[in-house]
């Protein structure tokens, strides 16, 4: 029984000494308090990070990194990815990426996406008042659902319209559509390509210089065709200049160029009547910006002849070598460095 008291003593003397402490606890007020934005620890605040939002580029879907505002209410973060896909562009992302970026357009046109719940990892979409879409628009479902999935904790999406649940949705066009079923994984769609760096050639001092420009690249499993096409509309592209050292500029604005190919596949090269009022050289360097761009695309590893046809009517042929003459061996110290040195493509001297 003695060997007790000292025992005692120790939790007496711990207790007093926990009543002289100040109080860590919350403390009791009879009415809650507004607590000041400072005093909210970092892990708890609602966040801005750089995350991929989804736009469409032509038919294929480019993901770009922009600051998406993260919600600890999942529910409001899912509300602020359907603003910022139908915000419009600024004039300094189309200038980084390319004109033809999109979102979807605002609900005034038709498009008016809504939440309708969260529950776990599934986001469930309300496309009711839509016009497009539904099972039958992959690009639109697919900026929906790439762009939410890429938020960690949201790994579903699904959709109702006029009160009933899509059972399923298309994800692809021609010979990749493909029909799945709801809800929908971020799995489902076909891989976007990113924006690419690429060179094209472009005319300055009366020569052809290649510069790296973003524009709408192709992936290699690409047709020539395909990526002859978005060659060709990049070059018309003057916003892909913008940025670029002075002096550069191209001469297929206006022109009406186009590249098909014939029975057989082989590029056909079509310009409209402008193409005869330009100079003998000015047409030359024209065709040349085409030809040697698209000898420097890996989805071409050789250019072929190509048919040159102007206002309807077939002039002749093309052979792409030929045009070689024209690239400018000699780059200016004076320019910035992102200018490619032609030297690595080019054999002749100015």
């Amino acid at each position: 029984m003695i060997r007790g008291r000292p025992i005692l003593r120790s939790v007496g003397l711990f207790t007093a000494l926990l009543i002289g402490l100040p109080a860590c606890s919350v403390p009791r007020t009879p009415e809650a308090r507004r607590i000041a934005p400072d005093g909210i620890p970092p892990f708890l605040q609602n966040q801005v990070k750089q995350r991929p939002v989804y736009l469409l580029r032509g038919p294929r879907l480019t993901p770009v990194l922009m600051p998406v505002p993260l919600s600890l209410s999942p529910e409001k973060t899912v509300e602020g990815l359907l603003d910022l896909l139908r915000t419009p562009l600024t004039v300094e992302l189309r200038r980084s990426y390319a004109s033809r970026l999109e979102r979807l357009p605002n609900s005034i046109e038709g498009y008016d996406v809504k939440l309708n719940a969260v529950v776990g990892d599934l986001v469930t979409l309300d496309v009711t008042d839509s016009t497009g879409i539904d099972d039958q628009d992959p690009s639109a479902l697919g900026q929906l659902v790439l762009t939410i999935t890429s938020v960690p904790g949201f790994a579903r999406v699904d959709f109702v319209k006029n009160g009933k649940r899509l059972s399923q949705v298309r994800t692809g066009f021609g010979v990749d559509q493909a029909f799945v079923a709801t809800p929908v994984r971020k799995e489902s769609f076909d891989q976007p390509i990113a924006v690419s760096h690429a060179p094209l050639f472009f005319v300055k001092n009366g020569r052809l210089r290649p510069i790296e420009v973003n524009f709408d690249g192709s992936d290699p499993s690409d047709s020539a065709l395909y990526t002859a096409q978005l060659y060709l509309a990049a070059l018309e592209d003057e916003s892909n200049l913008e940025g670029a050292p002075a002096g550069y500029r191209s001469l297929l604005p206006g022109l009406d160029a186009t590249i098909t190919e014939d029975a057989v596949g082989n590029l056909v090269l079509s310009f409209g009547e402008k193409y005869r009022k330009l100079s003998s050289a000015d047409q030359a360097l024209a065709v040349g910006q085409i030809v040697q761009s698209l000898r420097l695309a890996t989805q071409i590893p050789t250019l072929p002849t190509i048919a040159l046809v102007v206002a309807g009517k077939t002039v002749g042929t093309l052979d792409p070598a030929s045009y070689q003459d024209l690239v400018d061996s000699v780059v200016d110290s004076s320019e910035p460095t992102d200018v490619l040195d032609p030297t690595t493509t080019s054999t002749s001297a100015p």
